[in-house]
């Protein structure tokens, strides 16, 4: 996985509403993404709640929490198949979201409603995945959508080893949860999904790289 490391942290958090850092110095930060419609792109990523911004002449759509850089360009492929699978967010109201979102004719699949939980998958123009999802004990959120989570997908031996370091490098906390292996950095929860067989890197893809920010 190719990671990005800002180092304009104090900028970028006030300018991103990024969370604060944890005692490594570290945030979650960006994911950056190759797309063929830069405009078809940013009126999707509007759609599900984001404001849309400049940064060193690129596109940037800002959530709490997150940045989504948006990168002209043919992608070789979506991220199926890859280490990094989709990123999640999470909704303050998700029956009016995805009202919203169906009218508008946005793609989505994997729609359930149990007790606890009710999430789906959306899909934006370059078939990204994007996981949405509300929480029977999810706190209120004060905006209408968060950012939650980064999903990689790796056999069981490499999914270990890479939360590991992420703990050692970026100071991430781990916890104990099964079936999915779990961190936590501020800002982003880090899971991870046993493959059967190995996955490929992201740089080309869609989801090319995940960026963190660094005081």
């Amino acid at each position: 996985v190719i990671l990005s490391l800002i180092l304009l942290f104090p900028l970028a958090r006030s300018w991103a509403q990024v969370a604060a850092p944890n005692e490594a110095g570290v945030a979650m930060g960006h994911v950056h993404l190759n797309v063929r419609n830069v405009e078809a792109n940013r009126k999707f990523w509007a759609e599900l709640g984001g404001t849309a911004a400049r940064l060193d002449g690129m596109t940037v759509m800002r959530f709490p929490g997150i940045l989504i850089f948006l990168t002209p360009g043919a992608a070789s492929g979506d991220n199926e198949g890859a280490v990094v699978n989709h990123i999640g967010f999470y909704l303050q109201d998700f029956e009016k979201s995805v009202a919203e979102w169906q009218g508008e004719g946005i793609k989505m699949t994997d729609l359930v409603r149990r007790p606890n939980r009710k999430a789906a998958y959306v899909y934006s123009p370059d078939n990204l995945k994007i996981e949405i999802a509300q929480n029977a004990d999810t706190p209120p959120l004060a905006t209408s959508i968060v950012n939650d989570h980064i999903h990689f997908y790796l056999p069981e031996a490499s999914g270990a080893e890479l939360l590991a370091w992420y703990a050692k490098m970026f100071g991430a906390k781990l916890i104990e949860q099964t079936p999915l292996l779990n961190a936590t950095l501020p800002g982003v929860r880090l899971r991870i999904s046993a493959s059967d067989k190995e996955t490929a890197p992201t740089k080309g893809r869609v989801l090319d790289h995940i960026g963190f920010e660094v005081k």
